[in-house]
Protein backbone atom coordinates (compact mmCIF):
# COMPACT_ATOMS: atom_id res chain seq x y z
CA UNK A 1 0.00 0.00 0.00
CA UNK A 2 2.52 2.44 0.72
CA UNK A 3 4.67 1.38 -2.29
CA UNK A 4 1.48 2.61 -4.47
CA UNK A 5 1.32 5.88 -2.82
CA UNK A 6 5.22 6.75 -3.27
CA UNK A 7 4.97 6.06 -6.39
CA UNK A 8 1.48 7.80 -7.34
CA UNK A 9 3.12 10.78 -5.62
CA UNK A 10 6.52 10.25 -8.02
CA UNK A 11 4.26 10.21 -11.05
CA UNK A 12 2.35 13.68 -9.53
CA UNK A 13 6.02 15.08 -8.84
CA UNK A 14 6.68 14.50 -12.54
CA UNK A 15 3.56 16.64 -13.86
CA UNK A 16 4.31 19.52 -11.98
CA UNK A 17 6.17 22.11 -14.66
CA UNK A 18 9.74 22.64 -13.53
CA UNK A 19 9.40 26.05 -13.61
CA UNK A 20 7.14 25.86 -10.35
CA UNK A 21 10.37 24.37 -8.83
CA UNK A 22 12.74 26.95 -9.66
CA UNK A 23 10.62 29.69 -8.88
CA UNK A 24 10.10 28.16 -5.52
CA UNK A 25 14.01 27.86 -4.91
CA UNK A 26 14.65 31.33 -6.31
CA UNK A 27 12.37 32.71 -3.58
CA UNK A 28 14.40 30.90 -0.98
CA UNK A 29 17.57 31.68 -2.23
CA UNK A 30 16.50 35.35 -2.80
CA UNK A 31 15.41 35.17 1.10
CA UNK A 32 18.86 33.93 2.67
CA UNK A 33 20.86 36.51 0.22
CA UNK A 34 22.13 39.34 2.28
CA UNK A 35 25.29 40.35 -0.27
CA UNK A 36 24.21 42.57 -2.79
CA UNK A 37 25.48 44.80 -6.06
CA UNK A 38 28.23 41.87 -6.27
CA UNK A 39 30.36 40.88 -9.69
CA UNK A 40 30.49 37.41 -10.50
CA UNK A 41 33.54 36.37 -13.06
CA UNK A 42 32.37 33.13 -15.00
CA UNK A 43 33.79 31.34 -18.07
CA UNK A 44 30.62 30.48 -19.12
CA UNK A 45 26.77 31.28 -17.91
CA UNK A 46 26.64 29.56 -15.06
CA UNK A 47 27.34 33.80 -13.64
CA UNK A 48 24.32 34.68 -15.44
CA UNK A 49 22.40 31.97 -14.03
CA UNK A 50 23.24 32.47 -10.34
CA UNK A 51 22.27 36.63 -11.32
CA UNK A 52 19.04 35.26 -12.43
CA UNK A 53 18.22 33.03 -9.68
CA UNK A 54 19.02 35.93 -7.33
CA UNK A 55 17.66 38.22 -9.28
CA UNK A 56 20.19 40.79 -8.86
CA UNK A 57 21.70 42.92 -11.49
CA UNK A 58 24.60 42.07 -13.80
CA UNK A 59 27.47 43.68 -12.29
CA UNK A 60 29.68 41.41 -14.67
CA UNK A 61 31.27 41.79 -18.29
CA UNK A 62 30.79 37.62 -18.56
CA UNK A 63 27.34 37.30 -18.83
CA UNK A 64 25.97 34.60 -21.49
CA UNK A 65 29.48 34.19 -23.42
CA UNK A 66 31.84 31.93 -22.60
CA UNK A 67 35.78 31.74 -22.91
CA UNK A 68 38.17 28.70 -22.52
CA UNK A 69 39.64 28.47 -18.99
CA UNK A 70 42.99 29.91 -19.68
CA UNK A 71 41.80 32.80 -21.35
CA UNK A 72 39.37 33.07 -18.59
CA UNK A 73 42.18 32.54 -15.53
CA UNK A 74 44.32 35.17 -17.47
CA UNK A 75 41.08 37.77 -18.06
CA UNK A 76 40.88 37.38 -14.37
CA UNK A 77 44.67 37.94 -12.97
CA UNK A 78 45.00 41.04 -15.17
CA UNK A 79 41.51 42.63 -15.16
CA UNK A 80 42.53 45.98 -14.65
CA UNK A 81 44.49 45.96 -18.38
CA UNK A 82 41.46 43.99 -20.06
CA UNK A 83 39.10 46.59 -18.69
CA UNK A 84 41.15 49.03 -20.82
CA UNK A 85 41.34 47.23 -23.91
CA UNK A 86 38.84 47.61 -27.22
CA UNK A 87 36.81 44.26 -28.45
CA UNK A 88 38.21 42.71 -31.70
CA UNK A 89 35.51 40.98 -33.20
CA UNK A 90 36.72 38.54 -36.75
CA UNK A 91 35.15 36.06 -38.61
CA UNK A 92 35.83 32.48 -37.22
CA UNK A 93 32.64 30.55 -38.83
CA UNK A 94 30.64 30.63 -35.83
CA UNK A 95 27.04 31.64 -35.71
CA UNK A 96 27.49 34.38 -32.87
CA UNK A 97 30.19 37.34 -32.14
CA UNK A 98 33.64 36.66 -31.36
CA UNK A 99 36.14 38.53 -30.39
CA UNK A 100 39.73 39.12 -29.33
CA UNK A 101 40.66 41.22 -26.31
CA UNK A 102 44.22 42.55 -25.49
CA UNK A 103 47.51 41.92 -27.11
CA UNK A 104 50.49 39.61 -27.66
CA UNK A 105 50.71 36.99 -25.21
CA UNK A 106 47.62 38.23 -23.32
CA UNK A 107 45.61 38.32 -26.12
CA UNK A 108 42.28 36.11 -25.08
CA UNK A 109 39.42 35.33 -27.35
CA UNK A 110 35.61 36.01 -26.27
CA UNK A 111 32.67 33.93 -27.50
CA UNK A 112 29.54 35.72 -26.79
CA UNK A 113 27.42 33.02 -27.24
CA UNK A 114 24.19 34.35 -26.62
CA UNK A 115 24.14 37.21 -28.47
CA UNK A 116 22.24 38.54 -31.61
CA UNK A 117 25.17 40.69 -33.41
CA UNK A 118 28.50 42.17 -32.82
CA UNK A 119 27.19 45.11 -31.82
CA UNK A 120 24.79 43.90 -29.19
CA UNK A 121 27.76 42.06 -27.66
CA UNK A 122 30.23 45.30 -27.83
CA UNK A 123 27.26 47.69 -26.14
CA UNK A 124 26.80 44.94 -23.19
CA UNK A 125 30.65 43.85 -22.47
CA UNK A 126 31.56 47.87 -22.33
CA UNK A 127 28.08 48.90 -20.59
CA UNK A 128 29.01 45.99 -18.11
CA UNK A 129 32.73 45.84 -17.46
CA UNK A 130 32.20 49.27 -15.90
CA UNK A 131 29.69 48.15 -13.49
CA UNK A 132 32.53 45.43 -11.70
CA UNK A 133 32.59 45.81 -8.19
CA UNK A 134 35.79 45.05 -7.24
CA UNK A 135 35.29 45.35 -3.25
CA UNK A 136 32.59 42.55 -4.00
CA UNK A 137 33.91 40.40 -6.29
CA UNK A 138 33.54 36.62 -6.63
CA UNK A 139 34.82 33.48 -9.39
CA UNK A 140 33.72 30.60 -10.88
CA UNK A 141 35.77 28.65 -12.69
CA UNK A 142 36.49 25.00 -14.21
CA UNK A 143 39.06 22.78 -14.82
CA UNK A 144 37.83 22.20 -18.09
CA UNK A 145 40.29 22.54 -21.67
CA UNK A 146 43.41 20.70 -19.96
CA UNK A 147 43.58 22.77 -16.86
CA UNK A 148 46.70 21.71 -14.79
CA UNK A 149 46.88 20.93 -11.43
CA UNK A 150 49.79 23.91 -12.14
CA UNK A 151 46.74 25.74 -13.46
CA UNK A 152 44.64 25.81 -11.29
CA UNK A 153 47.10 26.65 -8.57
CA UNK A 154 47.62 30.08 -9.86
CA UNK A 155 43.61 30.82 -8.96
CA UNK A 156 45.46 31.13 -5.71
CA UNK A 157 47.01 34.71 -6.77
CA UNK A 158 43.72 35.68 -7.51
CA UNK A 159 42.38 38.56 -5.04
CA UNK A 160 38.77 38.64 -4.51
CA UNK A 161 36.18 38.52 -2.16
CA UNK A 162 35.92 34.30 -2.45
CA UNK A 163 36.71 32.03 -5.67
CA UNK A 164 35.20 28.16 -6.70
CA UNK A 165 36.90 26.22 -9.42
CA UNK A 166 34.50 23.22 -9.96
CA UNK A 167 36.62 19.57 -10.48
CA UNK A 168 36.44 16.53 -11.80
CA UNK A 169 39.10 15.56 -9.37
CA UNK A 170 40.58 15.87 -5.33
CA UNK A 171 42.42 18.66 -4.88
CA UNK A 172 42.40 18.91 -0.49
CA UNK A 173 45.73 21.47 -1.13
CA UNK A 174 43.30 23.95 -2.92
CA UNK A 175 40.69 25.67 -0.68
CA UNK A 176 39.20 27.02 -3.82
CA UNK A 177 38.92 23.23 -5.37
CA UNK A 178 35.00 22.07 -5.44
CA UNK A 179 35.43 18.28 -6.52
CA UNK A 180 31.72 17.65 -8.32
CA UNK A 181 32.30 13.27 -7.63
CA UNK A 182 29.35 13.18 -10.96
CA UNK A 183 32.46 13.69 -13.57
CA UNK A 184 35.63 11.77 -11.71
CA UNK A 185 35.59 9.55 -14.60
CA UNK A 186 35.37 12.18 -17.43
CA UNK A 187 38.70 13.91 -16.66
CA UNK A 188 36.90 17.11 -15.97
CA UNK A 189 33.28 18.48 -15.51
CA UNK A 190 32.82 19.44 -19.25
CA UNK A 191 29.61 20.98 -20.01
CA UNK A 192 28.36 21.32 -16.32
CA UNK A 193 25.85 23.83 -16.98
CA UNK A 194 23.31 22.10 -19.27
CA UNK A 195 23.52 18.88 -17.27
CA UNK A 196 19.45 19.88 -15.59
CA UNK A 197 17.37 18.01 -14.18
CA UNK A 198 14.37 18.09 -16.05
CA UNK A 199 11.41 17.60 -13.39
CA UNK A 200 13.00 20.49 -11.09
CA UNK A 201 14.94 22.56 -13.41
CA UNK A 202 18.11 22.94 -11.19
CA UNK A 203 21.61 22.20 -12.40
CA UNK A 204 23.89 19.29 -11.00
CA UNK A 205 25.93 22.15 -9.75
CA UNK A 206 23.74 23.72 -7.78
CA UNK A 207 22.36 20.91 -6.05
CA UNK A 208 25.96 20.57 -4.84
CA UNK A 209 27.21 23.65 -4.67
CA UNK A 210 25.62 26.43 -2.70
CA UNK A 211 25.93 29.50 -4.60
CA UNK A 212 23.93 31.71 -1.80
CA UNK A 213 26.28 30.78 1.02
CA UNK A 214 29.43 31.21 -1.65
CA UNK A 215 27.83 34.75 -2.19
CA UNK A 216 27.07 35.81 1.45
CA UNK A 217 30.85 34.79 2.71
Amino acid sequence: MLGEIFSRSAEIIKTIPSNIFGAIYNAKIRKRLKNREFTILSSNCIGGIIYHRMGQRFCSPTINLWMIEQDFQKFCLDLNYYKKCELSFFQCGKKYPVAKLGEDDREITIYFLHYKDQSDAEMKWNERIKRIKEENLFVVATDNDGMTEEQLKKWGEMKCKDKVVFTANKYPQLPYAFYLEKYKDKGSVGKCINDVNKFTGLRYVESKFDFCDFLNK
